[in-house]
């Protein structure tokens, strides 16, 4: 999720008019998008906004008192700062709050209430004695619908329908640059887990928060929790370290394409296409590689974008002007 926080719910809707299908009809791919447009239903159906039937309708009748729509009103209350992991170490993160985004994500809520939240999805719509939402209502929010080969899970109404070491689950995870939740039911055992974390980046999810939740379902079942050999503190290691030789190198490279007087012309345009072309493939290829715009990757991951942007990439430039201007002062001497 990315943007400035400048867009009403309407307008970013509206903009969608603009927009053309990546993939063909019928083919699953999840986006927020779907969410948006949902919540904007809701505000012109409702004759409400959004923050307000939400409040009205889910938070209030759940007894949920410690979920927010509103970034500010959420802090009154004591919510966490949220923080992005730099290459390994965790920084205090400044990012736009999106309100035209809060159908998809930016809800403030607590343990204890998120622990109500999967309750009432437990107990089939029901909360306090009362039947909020019905019971064929909720079902219908877990239904599988919609299969996804990457993860062989299938999706539902907002809710994943896969088997984890044998057990049927229903889950649910969500993230915004500075935060993720992560939601799971195991309807047979009626128990729900969720595990919210102040913190995050978007290289790291996978070995890390993402294995929190499995981890918890093995010890409920008596099993040891899966190991991984590439773990979050091994991984940000490796990654440091090649960060680290990377920049060594193009200072290394840099100073002795300066101290060199001469170069054969050979070598002139080989390290001026290398110049040229690392820049460039590396700017088209990682948005391929995230499926996400370079926008959103300098959110969610600030500090490998960061030093390709102020590190690597002027390193690049700089060396390509020195190239050229070394290939016309050679061709002037011949």
């Amino acid at each position: 999720l990315g943007g400035r926080g400048n867009k009403t719910m309407e307008q970013s809707v509206r903009d969608l008019v603009h927009m053309k299908l990546r993939k063909s009809l019928g083919t699953f791919q999840y986006s927020n998008t779907n969410y948006l447009i949902a919540g904007l239903v809701i505000q012109v159906v409702s004759g409400q906004t959004y923050e307000d039937y939400i409040q009205e309708h889910i938070f209030g009748p759940l007894g949920m008192q410690q979920s927010f729509t509103a970034e500010e009103e959420a802090k009154q209350h004591g919510a966490a700062t949220g923080y992005r992991w730099w290459f390994g170490v965790p920084v205090p993160g400044r990012v736009p709050f999106l309100l035209d985004a809060l159908p998809a994500a930016f809800l403030w809520s607590s343990a204890r209430d998120m622990a109500t939240w999967l309750q009432f999805h437990l107990d089939g719509g029901l909360s306090h004695g009362v039947q909020v939402l019905s019971e064929h209502g909720i079902a219908e929010l877990h239904q599988p619908a919609a299969y996804v080969p990457a993860s062989g899970a299938y999706y539902g109404l907002g809710w994943r329908s896969w088997v984890l070491d044998g057990t049927p689950v229903v889950s649910h995870s969500g993230e915004v640059a500075t935060f993720r939740c992560e939601m799971l039911l195991l309807p047979e055992s009626r128990t729900g887990i969720v595990v919210l974390a102040n913190c995050n980046n978007g290289l790291i999810a996978d070995l890390g928060l993402d294995r929190i939740v499995p981890g918890i379902v093995s010890i409920l079942q008596g099993k040891q929790p899966a190991t991984r050999k590439l773990t979050f503190k091994r991984l940000y290691f490796l990654l440091d370290v090649a960060v680290g030789l990377l920049s060594a190198l193009q200072v290394l490279w840099t100073w002795r394409l300066a101290t060199v007087k001469r170069c054969s012309r050979v070598e002139t345009i080989l390290g001026a296409l290398v110049d040229l072309m690392a820049p460039i493939a590396v700017i088209t290829a990682l948005p391929r590689l995230f499926d996400a715009p370079w926008s959103l990757l300098r959110i969610y991951v600030p500090d490998i974008t960061a030093w390709l942007r102020f590190v690597m990439l002027p390193l690049s430039v700089l060396r390509l002007l020195v190239w050229i201007v070394r290939f016309f002062n050679e061709r002037r001497e011949l």
